[in-house]
């Protein structure tokens, strides 16, 4: 069941107060509360990774959780997922936040995530959206606006792997709502590959500042 938090509640980040980018006035949260004092790291990238840069993703994921860090990503596959399974895979939290929660009005049917439907019942897990239930008219506004949230809960986001797209673009929005606001992002060189849009990708984030790993 979900639970409604506003900014004070006890289910309300602290991390998210005093972020300058529209601050959600409401979350609703499913799952293990977010302490206080919890130190989170976004993670995000491209749901269409390389084969090397998923591995990266579940070793960053896995690192750390294991050094005590709370895992937030968008939930989407790829990157995001793999961050997740390799935090999930050492016991860390994981904190999704999604671009709503239920699929219908009377908030009965949680979202079809394919990641959430492998990870229920998980004791780690947190899930936080700005809307209960889905609107198909405004899901694409929510999916950029969530990474909003994202920054302003993690104390850095790490782009693993991305590719450049010249519309639609949403890990571009880390640029947006993160460092233009004093976040910091980090984005892994990918050395690994000759991919031509992966290294544009990579170049684009480094021309906009963020710094390269």
């Amino acid at each position: 069941m979900y639970r409604l938090a506003r900014p004070g509640d006890p289910d309300y980040p602290t991390q998210l107060l005093g972020y300058p980018v529209d601050p959600p006035q409401r979350l609703y949260v499913v799952g293990k509360p977010i302490p206080g004092d919890a130190a989170i790291i976004g993670v995000a990238g491209s749901r269409d990774p390389t084969k090397y840069g998923m591995r990266l993703a579940r070793r960053l994921g896995m690192e750390l959780a294991r050094r005590g860090y709370v895992v937030a990503t968008g939930f989407a596959s790829g990157i995001d997922a793999g961050a997740v399974r390799g935090a999930v895979g050492v016991g860390g939290h994981v904190v999704g936040v999604l671009p709503y929660l239920y699929e219908d009005a009377g908030a009965t049917t949680l979202i079809k995530n394919p990641l959430l439907q492998e990870l229920l019942g998980y004791k780690n897990l947190t899930l936080i959206s700005e809307n209960l239930t889905r609107d198909p008219d405004r899901v694409r506004e929510w999916l950029a606006l969530r990474n909003r949230v994202i920054d302003g809960l993690s104390s850095a986001v790490v782009i693993v792997e991305t590719r450049y797209r010249q519309w639609g673009w949403g890990t571009a929005y880390h640029i947006r709502f993160g460092l233009e606001v004093g976040k910091p992002v980090y984005i892994l060189m990918p050395t690994w590959t000759s991919d031509w849009s992966v290294w544009e990708g990579y170049r684009e984030f480094t021309r906009r500042g963020a710094t390269p790993v």
